[in-house]
């Protein structure tokens, strides 16, 4: 895009060039306060005609949400903000091509999703050096403050598995209903509700596995044998805690060393 209108707010959001309307330009459907009142579906419809107006109607009212989704699948500002605008901007020209989406706001955040992966996709082919995640936007902030349950397990959302993690952050966080978020996943609402279901009991199981004490797990690790340290709790547990990774590596280490000396033994004495 050659141009971008800068919107206010924390977000610094922007709408496509195709959906500016100058000042001096005319109208092309209902005004703005009218606009504004329309559902999502008369809103599109209007865009189909030509209003630009209507699109950023459109624009103004999801964009701050998208934004909040976008964020938590790539873990940036900057990118989220990029996935966004060319979301919005593939949407405009769908719309303008006559698409007829059944439930606007979903589709809009589909085609969020589908960037967002392309996103990471592209991260996962070309590996850099990690970033530090961006502090939350002011907005996410609140919205977390007011859900401590998950505000302590946030960490370890962007392990989850894709559609978990989407489930989650549009159903838990961003308070969209299962249907939408149905919709956005191409499921239906019982695969939604298992997988919000799925991705809560990873993040609580994550969480009792960082909050037992090492002491705990050093001794399991100590005295255990097998299938015993493979055990979930351990695993998750040392997968958080470089000091339990270590020391298990040791454990395992002098096992496999004490495992070779009967053989060395026996092979003539070399020991």
């Amino acid at each position: 895009m050659a141009h971008r209108r800068e919107r206010g707010g924390a977000l610094g959001g922007a709408v496509p060039d195709a959906a500016i309307r100058h000042e001096d330009a005319p109208v092309v459907g209902r005004p703005r306060a009218v606009l504004g009142l329309l559902g999502d579906e008369r809103l599109a419809e209007h865009v189909r005609r030509g209003s630009h107006a209507a699109f950023e109607a459109l624009y103004e009212r999801h964009h701050r949400g998208i934004f909040a989704f976008c964020r938590h699948l790539v873990r940036s500002n900057h990118d989220a903000e990029e996935v966004v605008q060319q979301a919005f901007t593939a949407a405009y020209a769908d719309l303008a091509r006559g698409e007829r989406p059944a439930a606007p706001k979903p589709w809009l955040y589909g085609i969020a999703r589908h960037r967002c992966l392309a996103l990471l996709r592209k991260r996962r082919a070309q590996p850099s050096p990690a970033a530090a995640p961006d502090p939350a936007t002011p907005p996410l902030a609140e919205e977390v403050e007011h859900r401590s349950d998950l505000r302590e397990l946030l960490s370890g959302v962007s392990r989850l598995p894709e559609p978990q993690r989407t489930a989650l952050v549009l159903f838990g966080l961003c308070g969209h209903a299962q249907a939408e978020v149905a919709a956005v996943l191409g499921c239906d609402e019982a695969k939604v509700r298992a997988l919000v279901y799925q991705a809560r009991s990873s993040l609580l199981e994550d969480r009792r596995a960082r909050e037992t004490p090492c002491h705990e797990i050093r001794e399991k690790l100590a005295l255990g044998r097998g299938g015993a340290l493979r055990r979930r709790a351990i695993r998750r547990h040392v997968k958080f805690c470089p000091g339990c990774a270590e020391f298990r590596a040791e454990v395992l280490r002098q096992r496999r060393l004490s495992g070779l000396i009967p053989l060395a033994l026996g092979g003539g004495g070399a020991y």
